[in-house]
């Protein structure tokens, strides 16, 4: 039986789009998970090629994907400005905190969890990438869960396998699964995935 301590999931979009986009996924989440609260922030920034959505940080455009200035200056501010206030507001612990993130939301989310000292409970990464230069914190990591479109042209497939070769290096334990026919989005069979990995995660909790 799924434990009924409430537990809150983070849902961070991708570059370009707003928390709105990632919505019918937490629904979808919590009608299967109804102890899972679910809240999706809009990214920090007004997107600098899409006025109209928003991003965690900068992108140059060369799309080097790097630990930056930027990249840590995102942690900071996300997680003092929002996901702090959201664990006193609700009564939770860090460690009651899923953090999912698709695309740039993945890579911030996987930042969030292995540069910080205070580690939520998972880590999912959808259709995103490990930045190069993280400096990864502690010996004790959260849970880890890596899942990507094989024809995924975005971020192709090969940043994943690079991920978990890097995570691999480190000693790092992480799950991780990629997709058949899946581009860079999110479908149903990953979702089911997705749920069926949270279910037994909370079951142990």
């Amino acid at each position: 039986m799924v434990s009924q301590k409430r537990k809150l999931l983070i849902l961070l979009h991708g570059y370009g789009s707003d928390g709105k986009d990632l919505e019918p996924i937490g629904s979808y989440i919590k009608k299967n998970i109804p102890s899972l609260d679910f809240i999706c922030p809009n990214g920090l920034e007004i997107c600098a090629v899409n006025p109209s959505g928003y991003q965690w940080f900068h992108l140059s455009q060369e799309r080097n994907y790097v630990f930056s200035e930027d990249v840590q200056n995102a942690i900071e501010n996300l997680y003092h400005g929002f996901i702090l206030e959201q664990i006193e507001l609700r009564g939770i612990k860090i460690q009651d905190v899923i953090l999912c993130g698709f695309s740039q939301g993945a890579m911030l989310a996987l930042a969030i969890g292995l540069t910080l000292p205070d580690k939520p409970l998972l880590v999912v990464s959808l259709s995103g990438l490990l930045l190069d230069k993280i400096d990864i914190v502690g010996k004790n990591q959260p849970n880890l869960l890596l899942l990507h479109g094989e024809d995924d042209s975005v971020l192709p497939i090969e940043n994943y396998y690079k991920a978990i070769n890097n995570l691999r290096q480190s000693d790092i334990k992480h799950t991780s699964k990629s997709f058949n026919n899946l581009a860079h989005s999110i479908n149903i069979e990953e979702l089911d995935y997705l749920i069926d990995y949270l279910a037994d995660l909370l079951q142990e909790d």
